[in-house]
């Protein structure tokens, strides 16, 4: 298994280089393998590293089908799953406690029929049966690893 950390940021930038070696320092002091990339957009990533599993938290996976990226269209969004499905990509969707509504949200099969487009359903797996109601920003700030 290999972690990946963007260090660019689609919505916020480029992480500060002290943050980056202290993420990084984490992983080699457990042995973990992290790869670090400046592609803050998955299709690029999935460009970059074909028949790839990622895991998405549910709120990723919203941006993730946001026209928002995808220069508002929506023609766009289908050219680049068609890409990603193309190099065999696969996206493993874990729940997200979403702060703002108290609401955990998690992609079950109804909804991913309204979200996703038909013909890349099989791209997007539910991750059942895993729970952490603590996003890796708030785990940082109250001084725990990760």
């Amino acid at each position: 298994m290999i972690f990946e950390l963007a260090i660019v940021n689609a919505d916020k930038g480029a992480i500060d280089d002290q943050v980056i070696e202290r993420r990084l320092s984490q992983f080699e002091s457990r042995g973990l393998n992290l790869l670090l990339t400046t592609q803050p957009f998955f299709y690029k990533k999935a460009l970059m590293l074909p028949n790839q599993h990622f895991a998405l938290g549910y709120d990723t996976f919203v941006r993730l089908l946001d026209v928002k990226y995808y220069e508002g269209s929506k023609d766009k969004l289908l050219e680049i799953l068609g890409w990603l499905d193309a190099v065999g990509t696969k996206f493993l969707i874990a729940g997200r406690l979403n702060s703002t509504k108290n609401l955990f949200e998690y992609l079950d099969e109804e909804e991913a029929l309204n979200i996703v487009p038909q013909q890349y359903l099989h791209m997007f797996e539910a991750v059942r049966d895993f729970r952490v109601d603590l996003s890796s920003t708030e785990l940082r700030a109250k001084g725990m690893n990760l």
